[in-house]
């Protein structure tokens, strides 16, 4: 059921969804699903979709979807994001610099 929740994101060809990948949905997920729609969250961001960007950020900034913690790679999906048009991208990686910093400010605002 989720994996083809995410084959349907995926494959809006870059348009942003009103549907978002942070649900109790993925926290619920097996393994194999979790990976599938990571996978798929990150063809949609590929294809354009900031808000799968959004969603690979949150997922890396809190180790969601079976990835690991990792704040760089969070504030890069965020970037590209904001390169995206994607406002939330970018109230996000103003907090992280602003509060929760723990990356060079220098490297994430490249």
């Amino acid at each position: 059921m989720l994996t083809s929740w995410f084959r349907t994101f995926s494959s809006k060809s870059g348009r942003s969804s009103q549907a978002t990948a942070r649900s109790r949905s993925v926290r619920a997920a097996s393994p194999e699903s979790l990976r599938r729609a990571t996978e798929l969250m990150r063809l949609a961001a590929d294809k354009g979709c900031s808000q799968a960007c959004l969603s690979l950020a949150f997922w890396y900034r809190g180790g969601e979807a079976g990835l690991p913690v990792d704040q760089e790679a969070a504030i890069g999906w965020l970037r590209l994001g904001i390169r995206r048009g994607n406002a939330n991208c970018l109230t996000l990686l103003g907090r992280i610099l602003l509060v929760e910093c723990t990356v060079r400010r220098d490297e994430a605002v490249q």
